[in-house]
């Protein structure tokens, strides 16, 4: 099976050549990466640009269109039945495009594949890692949608017929816009899976441009409705409006609290516990240091 891997940038000059660096180390290469570019009023294309003798590089300049038109773009001009999503300041492990390319060839009901993934924060002066586990198997994913977003956007891979079946990514959201598209492949039957051992590391910085777009209160009201939806869409019954209640309290809580509660870093026995070894995560905390 192709994959295509698949990445939308912003004014991401930054952090885009690290991006692209943990690409170039896979262990087994996409058959393509297409970059498509949002109307970048910075370098995000000439950093792009660098990596053509390296990478099987298709650059589609896309103009002002927003997130969710830019992954719809992606989509289109893809050749691969498998969509391996990369945000523009994340990296990926070497073993993710081999792992996930395996798991669709497994799977023909496979529709979304992700993993476990670190988070880097780099707001307290970090930066600090913390380990997350979302659920692996599929049922237990389906009971999550009803209060969190089981799936780290750059750790997920969609076979493409399941995005072309549920009609891509909703362009009339600008926050959550992966979490509708998981419930509306769920709804649709496909299956839900995650790998245990981290296919990427996610940074959470106030500095990224999706950080300054929408205000926590705004993205915990669209979660809750997206999580209603899942609620209503998946029969997740009187336990799922329960969860998805709690999580918008939460959400709405002081900043402090929700910070006490997301964020710890996570032990050196927890992150061997899924595979990574030290010198992973000392390669991850360099990144981002």
């Amino acid at each position: 099976m192709k994959v295509t891997l698949l990445t939308t940038t912003y004014n991401a000059a930054e952090t885009l050549g690290r991006t692209l660096r943990s690409v170039v180390d896979q262990a087994e290469l996409p058959d393509e990466l297409v970059i498509i570019d949002d109307g970048s009023e910075d370098d995000s294309l000439r950093v792009a640009e660098t990596f053509e003798d390296e990478l099987p590089l298709r650059i589609v300049s896309a103009g002002r269109i927003g997130r969710a038109a830019s992954l719809n773009r992606g989509v289109l001009e893809a050749n691969g039945d498998i969509i391996a999503i990369l945000d523009a300041d994340d990296i990926a492990f070497p073993w993710r495009i081999e792992t996930q390319r395996r798991a669709f060839e497994e799977s023909e009901r496979l529709g979304i594949h992700g993993s476990s993934y670190l988070v880097i924060r780099t707001d307290d002066g970090g930066p600090d890692v913390t380990l997350r586990t979302p659920p692996p198997e599929d049922r237990a994913i389906r009971r999550a949608l009803a209060f969190s977003g089981p799936f780290c956007h750059s750790s997920v891979a969609y076979r493409k017929a399941a995005l072309d079946e549920v009609g891509g990514f909703d362009e009339t959201l600008t926050t959550q816009i992966d979490q509708d598209v998981w419930v509306r492949i769920a709804s649709a039957g496909w299956e839900l899976r995650n790998e245990r051992r981290p296919h990427a590391v996610h940074l959470k910085s106030p500095s990224t441009y999706f950080s300054k777009l929408n205000t926590r209160y705004h993205r915990a009201r669209t979660m809750y409705a997206r999580n209603l939806a899942a609620v209503k869409t998946l029969d997740l019954g009187v336990t799922g409006h329960m969860a998805a209640g709690a999580r918008l309290a939460l959400n709405a809580a002081p900043l402090a609290v929700v910070q006490s509660f997301n964020s710890s870093d996570s032990s050196v026995e927890e992150l061997l516990g899924v595979g990574l070894t030290t010198q992973d995560v000392d390669w991850a905390v360099r990144e981002y240091s």
